[in-house]
């Protein structure tokens, strides 16, 4: 009998509320190594839809180093597209233990981002405004990866957020390594269970996967686009498809209301981030295919 470590979605949730001028996107639980891929995804897909982001921590009650290293990242990376990142956490209150973070991490948060009492005051990180702020996240975010703590960015290459991606939330709600009968195969790939949301007009546009997999539409429609032989396939509420992941597929809602997608899908061991890899990577996923091929048959 063999034990499963799972990542379950309630590690970190996101609320996301938008409107017509800024999008506020309100943190619960833990900004840690196995989160942080769920937050960096977030962010990014909502910074291309051009409004001021508001990233409110003030209900998160743990982050470790991969997790200030990921915001200092995502400051950094809001900055080279001239987008606004505002930046709101809140002292504990005394009494609340139970929702302090630790005194360590809360110095480094008050270090990089002023606390602010309520969302009303938070002011995007203007370059010009805090040059000398904007310098320590970049010190902060380049320390951290001399020193290997920042796992995440690390893992993720920085040509992964070349995915073209709007109106979309991914949410992580299962990982664990294959085990079973099939030993070739124990300890060498993750089984992953996600779910995304696309908004009306939210769409994934040219990328592959890691690895092949099942979804279901859960809610809504979407409409799948193949590039490569321009045709289109609608899919429905109920209805599952399959990707082999070295397929461009596009997702797209074309629809009026929210579309829910499962994914269940083959991932490499261990792997914290996105499964998804722009289109300019497909040798880099078949080297590593033919890696894992190899380790499988020399069994």
């Amino acid at each position: 009998m063999s034990a499963c470590l799972a990542t379950p979605v309630s590690l970190l949730t996101l609320d996301i509320e938008q409107t017509s001028t800024e999008i506020i996107v309100r943190c619960t639980g833990q900004l840690i190594s196995d989160t942080c891929a769920l937050l960096q995804d977030t962010i990014q897909s909502l910074i291309s839809e051009g409004k001021c982001i508001v990233l409110d921590l003030c209900k998160l009650s743990t982050i470790d180093n991969p997790g200030l290293g990921v915001l200092a990242g995502l400051w950094a990376y809001a900055r080279k597209r001239s987008a606004n990142l505002g930046i709101c956490w809140q002292e504990p209150h005394p009494e609340r233990s139970s929702s302090r973070l630790t005194l360590d991490f809360r110095n480094r948060l008050r270090n990089l981002f002023r606390p602010r009492p309520a969302l009303e005051q938070v002011k995007p990180l203007a370059w010009e405004e805090n040059k000398k702020k904007g310098w320590l996240l970049l010190f902060v975010l380049l320390v951290f990866c001399a020193a290997g703590t920042v796992r995440l960015w690390a893992q993720t290459p920085s040509s992964q957020s070349m995915v073209e991606m709007k109106g979309v939330k991914p949410s992580l709600k299962l990982q664990t390594p294959l085990e079973g009968f099939m030993t070739a195969l124990n300890g060498k790939l993750d089984l992953r269970a996600s779910e995304v949301e696309f908004t009306p007009g939210g769409e994934v546009r040219d990328h592959y996967h890691f690895g092949p997999g099942i979804r279901r539409v859960m809610d809504g429609e979407l409409t799948l686009v193949y590039p490569d032989t321009n045709k289109e396939q609608v899919v429905r509420a109920g209805d599952y498809f399959y990707e082999s992941g070295d397929v461009n597929i596009w997702a797209v809602n074309r629809g009026s209301q929210t579309a829910r997608l499962l994914i269940v899908e083959l991932v490499p061991r261990d792997w914290k981030s996105s499964a998804m890899a722009p289109l300019a990577r497909r040798s880099e996923l078949e080297a590593s295919g033919a890696r894992l091929t190899e380790a499988i048959c020399s069994k």
